[in-house]
């Protein structure tokens, strides 16, 4: 029989009782999500799942929480889930979404691919750390508030790295 929670139980131990509830459920949501298998995936910016930075996930799953972080304006959660030393080279990108970013919507995971030869090779930064790369192709259409940036369809190759704890970061994002 479940536990009720008294209305005057502390909150130490409200979150004691949920905490459990709260792993089981992100563990099954992470499992209906799959691997790194190829495949395509459509969804809103809406509908896209919002995992902090750092939570175990897939490459898929990484990308489609940057997507919505990016959509709902929530730019803190979305430079979590950039590699530090990459960081402030993805946000200027035009088109980034970093600003004028409207909306981001009909979000499809066109392919995934895994494999050494993903690594990116950029001036200066060290991908040491990272054992694992997979290529994500994204496609979605993106509206912007000022004419600065790209409004209109976007496919974008986002390179994911996997570090020895099993959480995977965004390493670079370049237009196809």
């Amino acid at each position: 029989m479940p536990r009720r929670i008294s209305p005057g139980a502390s909150t130490r131990h409200r979150t004691a009782l949920l905490l459990p509830v709260l792993a089981i459920s992100i563990s099954l949501g992470l499992s209906a999500c799959g691997g790194s298998s190829p495949k395509t995936t459509s969804t809103t910016a809406g509908k896209l799942p919002a995992l902090p930075a750092g939570a175990n996930t897939s490459p898929t799953v990484t990308v489609e929480s940057y997507l919505s972080a990016l959509s709902h304006h929530n730019l803190d959660v979305a430079k979590k889930l950039l590699y530090p030393k990459v960081r402030k080279a993805i946000i200027a990108a035009s088109g980034s979404g970093f600003t004028d970013l409207t909306s981001i919507q009909d979000v499809k995971v066109i392919a995934t691919a895994t494999g050494t030869q993903y690594e990116p090779k950029i001036s200066g930064v060290s991908f040491s750390k990272y054992h694992a790369f997979t290529q994500v192709t994204v496609s979605y259409t993106a509206t912007f508030s000022s004419t600065k940036q790209p409004s209109g369809s976007q496919t974008k190759l986002v390179t994911v790295g996997e570090n020895s704890g099993s959480k995977w970061i965004i390493l670079a994002i370049k237009a196809s």
